[in-house]
């Protein structure tokens, strides 16, 4: 491949005219060469409000999207939450209060995924230890999900926009133990 160009004689028995693609798929006509590469579109942080199509068919409008933390119309989702890779489905109206908090070693940016304080859990994020600011989700539970999106004022922003009235968000300083 040169310059995103696809010889034919490269990837000859994936190309249509191949004796396994005639074998796998007989109508299939074969294009001419050389195949030229594309890119699907990336979704990246402050681009807005985006649509996705979902398999069933719906169109899910999401207002913030990283790679862990996903700012719909109704809710707030925190992929990587569980163990595997079970994804955490937060409605607004369940947020109690949201502090932001400054990560150091031991509170928070040394931690990948989970916690050594039963009081928090931080989703896996790996890339938690280049980041320097944290949101606590308070949501009357025993345990808080502590996130730490790539533009936590776009999250905290969103938060505040959908939230009830009597959601309190502060800016407590330095994080918690986790």
């Amino acid at each position: 491949m040169i310059d995103g160009t696809v010889h034919p004689e490269s990837v000859s028995f994936l190309l249509p005219g191949s004796e396994l693609s005639r074998r796998l798929w007989p109508t299939v006509e074969p294009a001419s060469p050389p195949y030229r590469l594309t890119r699907l579109p990336v979704v990246s942080v402050g681009q807005g409000p985006t649509k996705e199509q979902m398999p069933g068919g719906g169109i899910v409008d999401s207002r913030y999207r990283d790679r862990w933390i996903e700012c719909l119309d109704d809710r707030i989702q925190i992929r990587g939450y569980y163990f595997p890779w079970g994804t955490k489905r937060i409605p607004y109206s369940a947020i109690r209060s949201i502090r932001r908090v400054e990560m150091g070693a031991s509170s928070g940016k040394g931690r990948i995924w989970g916690t050594a304080n039963p009081r928090y859990w931080a989703n896996l994020d790996p890339r938690r230890p280049r980041k320097s600011v944290g949101l606590i989700l308070d949501l009357g539970r025993f345990v808080w999900p502590f996130i730490t999106p790539d533009d936590p004022d776009a999250v905290e922003a969103i938060i505040r926009e959908h939230a009830n009235p009597g959601t309190s968000i502060e800016n407590s300083g330095r994080g918690p133990f986790i």
